[in-house]
């Protein structure tokens, strides 16, 4: 029997399948020691969490009731590879631990008496016989599984000065007079809103860029944040006198599948500038980033107020306060 395990805000961010077996699952949602959610699937666990999200089943409407603390609930899997008695084992499991939404949805397994349960154990693999007799598995010692992180720490000065470098004495003498902590927020910002491309983002130039990232961060010199920019391996491209913006190569970093037209439809959402560039991220970059801005004080707490809300559309919650969509 092979175990994987990973929080619920991972698994909904897109945590991917792609090297777990194929067969038979048993899997739990949990907080804490208590069980809110079993089921099983015979493809990947972490597609099949999604999967309640997008039906908007009842373990959906639970995650958008608990809000973002939902993030940090477990999701454990067992995988039995070829059993085919995988489904009494679920059924004994439920009935061992009354999960919340199953035991709320599924009145008729109220009245089950002793003989399933019982009977759910005999025969079967070992592993399959170990998870009846205790219950479930201990998953102490399984190490989380995690999205790659994105955040990699710059230096505070460039090492190389090539002519991007040199072009730019002013963006980064203003960068080198912020504060570490501000460095650090804007490195932050921008390797979780933006990856390399080879094509010029026309979209927003620096300007445009420098705004987006004020909208949930602080205020900053337009030199500085051009500075920061070229810290971070962006260097940039000038339009033509009169023009005194410049473009970069980069596109949003949003994962395969995510669009912003997939975002406002599932959400209900209109365009939210401080939203522009950072719905995408994962529920523990945002958590960061808020605590980055913290360490900045008072003068970011709307700032901090804006991210609470994104991670509260992040799950389910609509920003009217009727609900979640």
């Amino acid at each position: 029997m092979l175990q994987f395990a990973a929080l619920l805000g991972a698994v909904l961010d897109g945590l991917s399948d792609q090297d777990h077996p194929n067969g038979n699952y048993i899997y739990a949602v949990r907080d804490g020691d208590s069980f809110i959610y079993i089921g099983m699937t015979g493809a990947g666990v972490w597609g099949r969490i999604c999967a309640h999200k997008y039906a908007r089943d009842p373990l959906w409407r639970a995650v958008c009731d608990e809000g973002p603390t939902a993030a940090r609930w477990r999701v454990e899997a067992c995988h039995f590879r070829t059993e085919d008695r995988i489904s009494a084992l679920e059924a004994a499991l439920i009935q061992r631990h009354k999960p919340r939404i199953n035991w709320a949805h599924k009145p008729g397994r109220r009245r089950m008496g002793d003989e399933p349960f019982v009977s759910a154990g005999a025969g079967g693999s070992p592993a399959y016989q170990a998870v009846f007799a205790t219950g479930w598995p201990s998953f102490q010692g399984i190490e989380l599984e995690t999205l790659p992180d994105r955040w990699r720490a710059a230096p505070n000065r460039p090492q190389g000065r090539d002519r991007a470098f040199a072009n730019a004495p002013d963006a980064l003498h203003q960068y080198d007079l912020l504060t570490p902590v501000q460095q650090d927020i804007l490195q932050f910002w921008i390797v979780h809103a933006v990856m390399p491309a080879q094509k010029l983002h026309r979209r927003h130039f620096s300007q445009g860029l420098c705004a987006l990232f004020e909208a949930l961060g602080f205020l900053v010199e337009l030199d500085a944040f051009r500075g920061a920019m070229l810290v971070a391996g962006y260097a940039p491209v000038w339009n033509p006198p009169p023009g005194r913006d410049c473009a970069y190569h980069l596109r949003q970093a949003m994962r395969l599948g995510q669009s912003v037209s997939k975002w406002h439809h599932q959400t209900k959402l209109g365009y939210i500038q401080a939203f522009a560039y950072t719905w995408y991220w994962p529920t523990n970059a945002l958590e960061h980033f808020s605590t980055l801005l913290d360490t900045l004080g008072a003068s970011t707490q709307c700032e901090r107020d804006l991210i609470q809300r994104l991670l509260a559309v992040k799950y389910g919650q609509r920003l009217d306060g009727h609900g979640w969509y």
